[in-house]
C-alpha cells in the first residue's frame, strides 16, 4: 500500500491496537454504565428547579452565569460551616447573593394570579404590578415558606 492510500486511521491503529481484535462474530461486552452525579449537580438541580432558568446564556461570554456565581457561594460557605444542614446552606446562599446585588427570583410563585386581576383594572396597572411582584426579597420568601410550615 502506498502512503498517499493509507486511511488516516491506520497510523494510531498500528500504534495502539485494541486490546481485542475487533471481529464481527465477537459477542459485545456488557458492563452497566455508572451513573455519575456530582454534588454540584444536585445543587445547581435545586437552584434551577427553585429559581427557574435566566433565559439564554451566550456561550462566547466568559461571564460567569448566575447559576455558578450560586455554586461558588454555596461550596464557599459549606466550606466555612460544616455543621450546617444543605437546606440551610441553600437559603443561606441565596441571601448571601441577595447582599451582593444579585436579585434572585422565584418561577414557583405566579406573578398575578387570575383572581388578583380584576376586570376594571387597566393593562398598565396590572404590568406594574407582575414587575413589582418580581421584585420580592428572597429573605421574605424564605419568611414566608418558613411561616407556612
Amino acid at each position: 500500500m502506498k502512503p498517499s492510500d493509507k486511511p488516516v486511521w491506520y497510523d494510531v491503529y498500528a500504534a495502539f491496537p485494541p486490546k481485542y481484535e475487533p471481529r464481527f462474530n465477537r459477542e459485545p461486552h456488557s458492563s452497566e454504565c455508572k451513573r455519575l452525579l456530582f454534588k454540584e449537580d444536585i445543587v445547581r438541580a435545586k437552584f434551577y428547579k427553585t429559581f427557574g432558568s435566566p433565559g439564554t446564556i451566550n456561550m462566547f461570554d466568559r461571564k460567569p452565569t448566575v447559576s455558578q456565581l450560586f455554586l461558588d457561594k454555596y461550596f464557599e460557605l459549606a466550606s466555612l460551616r460544616q455543621n450546617q444542614t444543605e437546606e440551610e446552606l441553600f437559603e443561606m446562599t441565596a441571601i448571601e447573593l441577595e447582599k451582593t446585588g444579585l436579585l434572585l427570583t422565584s418561577r414557583m410563585k405566579k406573578n398575578v394570579e387570575q383572581s388578583e386581576i380584576k376586570l376594571n383594572d387597566s393593562p398598565s396597572e396590572v404590568i406594574e404590578d407582575t414587575t413589582m411582584s418580581n421584585k420580592q426579597s428572597l429573605a421574605s420568601m424564605f419568611k414566608d415558606a418558613i411561616d407556612k410550615q
